[in-house]
């Protein structure tokens, strides 16, 4: 705990994150199991049209780009913690702040940890069932879960710094994870391989408006992520330089890492394999990464993980 002034009147939260570091829970907090899930509802909505997915997944990325620079700009001009949550009390009131929040901390932010422990705790336990994956026993994924859960609120109680390694860790794994699968996909379309690329826009059904906002939901919701470094603005060092620069290069990565991944999966799959409703980053694990794919199973249960901690990090703001 540090204080602002000399007589200790204001106390406040130490300022130990920089823009590594803010960089990293952004990045971390967006890129989840959204691009291991969520190419194939993607791929529906587009009408099968290859041309067409990748560009709601620029579209997506640059939509949530200008939601972020606004939350930048809240990070600059309210400098205090709670993000969402401080700029809908400082705007409408105490009563419309607290709904938000109860709402936040005793519905959406634990169902959303759980779902990821689970998440976690599914493609952890899964290789070892990797022939026969319907066999892993329940009882042994939900406790792997709670012990997931119990390491990670237990690291963010011990300390803020440790987090942030947990953090940092977390999405070098995913990020290494995805860049296996870029490079694997990227060496595959060097051979050659392009026929899933002729006539990018070509559609085999219909494209209604509907099944166009849906998939763009699915992409804002691989997005989601971008808004936790201002739940800790209090904690960031040179806030006003540091936040802005860890929403763009967080947002700039992971847009990047989308896109690639998305032409990686295209490269090696056909359509209906993406759409067949297999983890599409297993069955390209299968398809071109031969016998080190039992590693991307691990990653993304490691991905998940981070999500559970960037979750927790930021609810007890």
């Amino acid at each position: 705990m540090a204080t602002t002034d000399d007589n200790h009147h204001h106390p406040s939260l130490k300022r130990q994150l920089g823009l590594v570091q803010a960089t990293c829970y952004i990045t971390g907090g967006i890129i989840g199991v959204g691009i291991f899930i969520g190419p194939a509802t993607v791929l529906k909505g587009a009408g099968s049209s290859v041309g067409v997915s990748l560009s709601i997944w620029v579209v997506s990325g640059f939509l949530m780009y200008c939601g972020a620079m606004c939350y930048a700009e809240y990070g600059s001009r309210v400098p205090k913690s709670g993000g969402t949550y401080t700029y809908i009390r400082e705007a409408f009131g105490e009563l419309a702040g607290f709904v938000f929040l109860w709402t936040q901390l005793v519905l959406v932010r634990p169902l959303a940890v759980l779902l990821s422990c689970l998440a976690s705790a599914e493609y952890i336990i899964r290789p070892v069932f990797l022939t026969c994956p319907d066999m892993a026993p329940t009882d042994a994924k939900i406790l792997l879960g709670i012990s997931i859960l119990v390491i990670t609120v237990a690291v963010n109680c011990y300390s803020v710094n440790y987090g942030a390694y947990y953090q940092t860790l977390a999405t070098f794994c995913k990020v290494a994870a995805l860049v296996v699968i870029i490079i694997g996909g990227f060496v595959h379309l060097a051979k050659g391989n392009t026929d899933h690329f002729d006539e990018p826009f070509k559609t085999n059904s219909e494209i209604s408006p509907t099944s166009v906002s849906l998939t763009i939901y699915v992409c804002f919701y691989a997005y989601m992520g971008w808004d936790n470094v201002t739940v800790a603005t209090e904690e960031v060092t040179n806030p006003k330089r540091n936040i802005p620069l860890a929403i763009l290069f967080g947002l700039a990565i992971s847009t990047v890492i989308y896109l690639s991944a998305n032409v990686a999966y295209h490269a090696a799959l056909t359509n209906s394999e993406i759409m067949s409703g297999v983890a599409v980053a297993v069955m390209f694990g299968e398809r071109v990464l031969g016998p080190v794919r039992w590693i991307i199973l691990p990653c993304v249960g490691i991905s998940a993980a981070g999500i559970s901690n960037a979750i927790i990090f930021t609810s007890s703001r």
